[in-house]
């Protein structure tokens, strides 16, 4: 049979390929129609999003690369598999991509960023409360659903790092503003400290009390033992300089 394969972006073949196998729980179709829709747009463009890339196997199917595009699709079921006993042969059926649409109803609610972010787990839960009301009906119990990876556009997810590396850079900048905010302030709280420092010391600080002082200091380098050079002040009160060798 013949089948449009995905092999990578902007790489679609038609190729020859082997009847699908039946497995239980399956069915086999004869396809009357197969819709493109707008996840295919984006596989075939950006891909594989959705598709498993090679070396990473879908974990149920164990497909990969390449695979066949086309999962919107109504047709005639021509074979049964083992335990599915709610169809016939013969009968006119659509088939309805639960967990793919469940993801796209997800992701679309929500922005790319929000996948980078604390979202990623809430996206995920719309996911499981989703497809678990579709499935437990037909008697498939579903666990959890683990986003493991996201790949997204790769324009795309450059903009959200670079939007991230951004909002990382704000953040620094606020801190570094704090930081030098706050050490003004700690400057400010020190020079008022010293101001008022210096006018206490200045209020008693007086004419007579420096004369005092000069005077102590005269005395105590005349009484030393070494040779001087006095040299006598200009005014009545001016204290003789003494100059030592």
């Amino acid at each position: 049979m013949r089948a449009a394969r995905f092999h990578g972006p902007k790489d679609i073949r038609i190729e020859d390929v082997s009847e699908p196998i039946l497995r239980p729980g399956t069915v086999a179709l004869d396809v009357a129609w197969c819709g493109i829709c707008g996840t295919d747009l984006h596989e075939y463009l950006e891909g594989p999003i959705f598709i498993p890339p090679t070396g990473h196997p879908h974990p149920l199917t164990h497909e990969q690369e390449p695979v066949t595009m086309g999962h919107e699709l109504s047709g005639t079921i021509t074979a049964l598999g083992e335990g599915v006993n709610d169809l016939q042969v013969g009968e006119n059926v659509v088939v309805e991509p639960t967990l793919r649409s469940a993801i796209r109803e997800a992701t679309a609610s929500h922005t790319a960023n929000a996948l980078y972010t604390g979202e990623r787990e809430m996206v995920a839960k719309q996911i499981l409360d989703q497809i678990t009301t579709e499935l437990n009906q037909r008697g498939i119990t579903v666990e959890n659903v683990l986003l493991r990876d996201i790949q997204l556009p790769t324009t795309l997810k450059t903009a959200i790092e670079a939007k991230q590396q951004a909002e990382q850079e704000s953040l620094a900048m606020n801190f570094r503003l704090q930081k030098e905010t706050q050490e003004a302030q700690r400057k400010r709280i020190e020079a008022a400290g010293v101001r008022d420092f210096q006018q206490i010391v200045a209020q008693g600080i007086t004419p007579s009390l420096l004369e005092w002082k000069g005077i102590e200091a005269t005395e105590n380098l005349a009484k030393s033992p070494n040779s001087k050079v006095v040299v006598i002040g200009n005014n009545k009160n001016g204290l003789p300089l003494i100059l030592g060798q």
